[in-house]
């Protein structure tokens, strides 16, 4: 690959750009966040080679002036640089510098429209900053550690003689008409090339020029396993590659054909086991594999002796106020107003009425149930946060079993489901599948003519975040599913349903885990999908998922990990808490009682 012609990249004061071609004079008193521990973190403003920002951030070792080295890394499709703070972190702690950056045309704070994004943009933009470190360091060893998709475009740009000087790539897309395909059940990329053009597609979570971004895939030879091997043989730097043990869009076959074309002798290929496709999905599989790649780099890159003991870790403390720092930031950046939200959960929830029929989600409604204890005549069930009443079906085909096995069930007084959800649409849709599942019910058992239900339903349309509209003790169960992430104030709301709670009943409480992957989830149901309206109900949910993840880093959802679940429980009033995992492994669950 030829040099593209890159304008000098330059730090950029706020309002306005520089027009100086010495980087370092455009350094205008960038703000520096120390952070307590291991780094401190500095934001840069640059311009690519078409005029538009790149936004970046540089966490440097704190108290070492000269870095061993620096790695550029680059965020995974439809990420941004908040998702590499951890990668970034454990190179600073151990002597390196990192940046870590949002593509322009994508997500994040950088100029320009994912709508526009190619993979040979992409490249473009990581040329350029790679030339622009190599003037700030010039004595350095200047190298690339991506993921996914990005992962792809640096095997591109290390095919190049002005590539980088190492190379780290983790769970990376070396054949990407497989992961699409893969992906959508259809061969998008052999289509393309045979004429049929697909205008607007959604692609995990983002609408994007569908035949802009497979043109330039197949002409710019990103697209097949053909092209990575081709440009592997062209590699002649260091090269690590890690690869996940159940990684759903990759075959491993694949990585280790590209990686055997790697023609230098300081290679490694090493598994990532129990590991999905996102790197930080499994926090222990991370840790691992991150200190495999700083080792790795010591190793091999800095010729020094390494063992496991010499290697450091950043300090949890550090990242975790960067972390937040770099959110509140972003929230302030991306206000959206109440009904803003409301609207937003309206269209979600119109795309999640088909996960109802996924398994791992009926298992995790299946897990719910049995912590709670089963349901039984007379009781009362809130569903804080119904949606479209998934808890309530559930429940009412629970129902359906028992008055199956023994008809004299339903002499006994019913029991009731409160929904409470604060977007309108949902809670009509969920009244109108209770009822028609009732009815299909009652023909079942020949009791059409029956008029009392299986299950007393009472939806009520209202915002949590404003109170629970019910008397102190008044519920035996509580379910608040997969919905304290989305709360503004969570706190306060899990006060008001512990206030709601009988002393002797119980309460459950869940949420997606931080940095969760829904990857083998969608590949576990698209496998025994016999129709392509169910396919298309399975895509909408990765695209869903991908979306609330985006939300998450802009700073207004939190997925809470077992620990601070149990902690928000604590300080909500309840007591004897227990932790549960299900969803796939992608939701923490705790069940609690109120503290007495």
């Amino acid at each position: 690959m030829s040099k593209p012609n890159i304008r000098i990249l330059q730090v950029k004061a706020a309002g306005r750009k520089s027009c100086s071609t010495n980087p370092k004079e455009n350094i205008l008193h960038p703000t520096i966040q120390r952070v307590q521990g291991s780094f401190i973190t500095k934001r840069l403003e640059l311009v690519n080679q078409k005029g538009k920002k790149i936004v970046a951030y540089l966490d440097s070792p704190q108290n070492l002036s000269h870095p061993l080295g620096v790695v550029l890394i680059p965020p995974a499709y439809g990420e941004s640089k908040e998702n590499n703070l951890i990668i970034s972190a454990y190179f600073a702690a151990n002597g390196f510098h990192g940046l870590r950056f949002d593509w322009t045309d994508h997500s994040g704070e950088s100029e320009g429209d994912i709508f526009n994004c190619t993979l040979s943009e992409m490249r473009d933009d990581l040329h350029g900053l790679l030339d622009h470190l190599r003037r700030e360091y010039p004595s350095k060893r200047i190298g690339i550690v991506a993921s996914s998709l990005a992962a792809r475009v640096a095997l591109k740009l290390a095919a190049c003689n002005a590539g980088p000087d190492f190379l780290i790539c983790f769970a990376p897309v070396v054949n990407l008409q497989y992961t699409l395909k893969t992906v959508y059940r259809e061969d998008l990329v052999a289509n393309f090339s045979s004429g049929k053009r697909y205008r607007t597609l959604d692609i995990l979570g983002f609408s994007i020029d569908a035949d802009g971004f497979l043109g330039d895939a197949v002409h710019g030879i990103f697209s097949d396993l053909l092209s990575s091997i081709v440009d592997a043989s062209k590699v002649k730097v260091p090269t690590l590659f890690l690869v996940s043990d159940r990684d759903p869009w990759i075959q491993i076959s694949d990585a280790h054909s590209v990686f055997q074309m790697i023609n230098v002798p300081e290679k490694r290929c090493l598994p990532i086991p129990m590991a999905l496709h996102r790197l930080m999905e499994n926090r222990l599989a991370s840790k691992n594999a991150l200190k495999e790649a700083v080792g790795f780099l010591l190793s091999e890159v800095c010729g020094r002796d390494v063992v496991e003991d010499d290697l450091n870790e950043p300090l949890a403390e550090a990242v975790y106020k960067r972390e937040k720092d770099e959110k509140a930031h972003l929230r302030g950046a991306y206000l959206f107003s109440r009904g803003e939200e409301q609207e937003f959960w309206k269209k979600y929830l119109c795309n999640f009425q088909y996960i109802i029929n996924i398994h791992d989600y009926w298992n995790l409604l299946e897990l719910i149930y049995d912590l709670l204890g089963g349901v039984w005549p007379g009781q009362k069930v809130l569903d804080a946060g119904c949606g479209n009443c998934d808890y309530g079906l559930f429940l009412l085909s629970k129902q359906m079993y028992k008055a199956r096995q023994n008809l004299q069930y339903l002499s006994m007084p019913t029991p009731s489901y409160y929904g409470l959800d604060f977007v309108s649409d949902a809670v009509a849709e969920g009244y109108r599948r209770i009822s028609d599942l009732q009815g299909e019910f009652r023909k079942k058992i020949g009791l059409a003519s029956r008029r009392s239900d299986f299950l007393d339903t009472r939806l009520i349309l209202s915002d949590l975040e404003e109170g629970v509209p019910f008397p102190d003790n008044f519920f035996d169960q509580v379910c608040c599913s997969l919905v304290v992430s989305y709360l503004e104030h969570p706190g306060k709301v899990l006060r008001e349903l512990c206030r709601v709670l009988n002393p002797s009943g119980k309460i459950i409480i869940s949420s997606l885990k931080p940095d969760y992957d829904l990857s083998e989830i969608y590949r576990n149901f698209v496998s025994v999908a016999d129709s392509e309206d169910q396919i298309e109900k399975a895509r909408k949910l990765l695209s869903n998922a991908a979306t609330i993840r985006l939300k998450g880093l802009n700073g207004f959802y939190q997925f809470y990990a077992e620990k601070e679940l149990k902690q928000l429980a604590r300080e909500a009033g309840l007591s004897r808490i227990k932790v549960f995992r299900s969803f796939g492994n992608q939701a923490n669950l705790i069940v609690a009682r109120k503290k007495q």
